[in-house]
């Protein structure tokens, strides 16, 4: 019986980028034998790729993915080594995974609490980009049943101070944010009044 095994961690895939015109996915093969052939997939999302997603490479250890107004997202490469044995396909498991942004970066916003006490907290958010935002906040019971606006101006920096809570509960809170393009970004966190 013929015993033929491809092994993954040999396996390993490194991206240059041209922009606006190529990305190079070169694979570097230490174990697997002369004559092994690789597919590289692609795709929108992360993982779960299918002989839908894939372009065969032969026994080239590179591939060239030419970008002719590629959509906006994340694309995402994996590759496979594989080789025919009789007319059995015997593959790998995937290499690393290698992901290129074709867009602006998303925005981010994280949140911390400046101070709280019986009947008060006093929240900031810090954003990457300057937006707009909104608290949205409630105990257990009504969670994010008040909506305030924060900031009606775009800005990197938002602090407000909540008034009127009761002493000792629980608060869930959502920052939520704005940029000019209509990207969002939301954050999440909890207190509780002294």
């Amino acid at each position: 019986m013929k015993r033929i095994i491809l092994v993954l961690c040999g396996l390993l895939l490194v991206a240059s980028m041209t922009l606006g015109a190529t990305i190079t996915l070169t694979l570097t093969d230490t174990i697997n034998p002369v004559g092994t052939r690789y597919y590289c997939y692609h795709r929108m999302t992360t993982g779960s790729y299918g002989p839908g997603d894939r372009a065969d490479l032969g026994t080239s250890k590179v591939y060239n993915w030419v970008m002719n107004n590629p959509a906006l997202g994340t694309h995402y490469f994996a590759c496979t080594a594989y080789i025919m044995d009789g007319a059995a396909l015997m593959e790998s498991s995937f290499s690393n995974e290698f992901s290129w942004v074709n867009g602006p970066a998303a925005p981010t916003l994280s949140g911390m609490l400046i101070a709280v006490n019986r009947k008060d907290a006093t929240l900031l958010a810090k954003s990457s980009t300057p937006m707009t935002t909104a608290l949205a906040y409630g105990t257990a019971r009504k969670p994010y049943s008040k909506t305030i606006t924060v900031s009606s101006t775009p800005a990197l920096e938002h602090t407000i101070t909540l008034t009127k809570l009761t002493a000792k509960t629980r608060y869930l809170y959502r920052w939520t944010g704005r940029a000019a393009d209509g990207s969002e970004a939301v954050f999440e966190g909890t207190f509780t009044t002294t």
